[in-house]
């Protein structure tokens, strides 16, 4: 597997599905969503694209509200029915239509959403990294994306937040 850097013209942060809910039962909550508020910034800053889901939001609720006070205006929360982001029609036309060859994932749960819609890009054959100290699940011993490729294949890379900063501007 080739390791290529994040280009900024082709990168996006999609947040997947921190809501009112379910946020509450997660765990390390507050690290987590200290770490998703820093890489949106960033994305703002840097004037990337960034795209939040919420799953089921009649039932599970809003996105929480430090999410959609750092977003402001820009937040237009994508509404899907399945785990993965790629998988329900809607969305996946929404999330296609945008300029992204590259996604950043972030947001909750790791072993369901995350994993599913990383899975889903891999088929795709779109690049995406999971940064692995922004996402959680109600426990932290709950199997999720470790560094391995979720079919085995090596298509994705986790890692901390704090290593997007090295993609070049």
């Amino acid at each position: 597997m080739s390791i290529e850097f994040l280009q900024k013209d082709e990168t996006g942060l999609l947040v997947i599905d921190v809501q009112k809910r379910l946020f509450p039962h997660i765990e390390n909550n507050d690290v987590m969503l200290d770490q998703i508020l820093k890489v949106i910034r960033g994305f703002q800053i840097m004037n990337m694209p960034i795209a939040v889901t919420e799953q089921i939001p009649e039932k599970m609720l809003d996105t929480v509200d430090p999410i959609v006070s750092v977003l402001a205006s820009s937040f237009k929360p994508i509404a899907k029915t399945s785990f993965s982001c790629f998988k329900d029609t809607k969305s996946n036309q929404m999330l296609q239509s945008m300029p992204v060859k590259n996604w950043v994932l972030v947001g909750i749960e790791a072993h369901v959403c995350i994993l599913q819609t990383a899975k889903n890009l891999a088929q795709k054959k779109i690049s995406v990294t999971v940064l692995n100290d922004a996402i959680s699940s109600r426990s932290v011993f709950t199997p999720c994306s470790t560094g391995t490729s979720p079919s085995g294949a090596e298509p994705c890379l986790c890692a901390p937040s704090r290593s997007w900063r090295r993609c070049p501007a």
